[in-house]
């Protein structure tokens, strides 16, 4: 899949999935470092024949990135989820909001 898939960018992450015996389970994620990469991806690739009789289909996947802190001191009364974003933002980019 690689060989296949690095043909549209650079790949940051190829991840097949696979049963616990071992078995193909005949998906895959890609992540690429580009996000237009990622795109082109799947306007090249949808479709495309892997073997003949075989085409791939390829899709955007959900963006789920949640970074999930446990065991966190409580908070004092009155502080805003925008002085935790700011704060969490100090040590972790891309830090959108907080619950």
């Amino acid at each position: 899949m690689v060989p296949v898939f690095s043909t549209c960018g650079e790949i940051f992450e190829l991840g097949l999935m696979v049963e616990f015996s071992g078995a193909n389970r005949s998906y895959c994620y890609v992540r690429y470092w580009d996000p237009e990469e990622a795109k082109l991806a799947i306007r090249k690739l949808h479709n495309f024949h892997i073997r003949p009789g075989y085409p791939l289909a390829v899709t955007q996947s959900v963006d789920n990135r949640k970074l999930c802190v446990k065991t966190v001191p409580p908070l004092q009364t009155g502080v805003t989820e925008e002085e935790i974003v700011t704060e969490l933002s100090s040590q972790v980019s891309g830090v959108l909001r907080a619950k």
